[in-house]
């Protein structure tokens, strides 16, 4: 949970730096760098345009092994906030 919630900071804050696609990924990706966020990239975002607005939208699953071939699978969704 601690790392969606900073995926969510990361998301926003890079939907707000960013102009294009690729600017949008290098920022969250050096966000990613700082608070230690490993589920999910740069290049994993979908980045649309709409006039002035940028909105950041990603999906993604976080697998926990818990014993033997068992393990308990998260899926996270969401969008940026702008």
């Amino acid at each position: 949970y601690m790392e969606y919630r900073a995926i969510v900071r990361a998301v926003d804050k890079s939907a707000n730096d960013g102009a294009t696609p690729s600017d949008v990924a290098k920022a969250f990706d050096r966000y990613a760098a700082v608070d230690d966020i490993t589920s999910i990239t740069g290049k994993d975002l979908q980045v649309a345009k709409n006039g002035e607005k940028v909105t950041v939208s990603y999906a993604y699953e976080k697998r926990i092994p818990l014993i033997a071939n068992a393990s308990l699978v998260l899926e996270y969704q969401g969008s940026s906030r702008r």
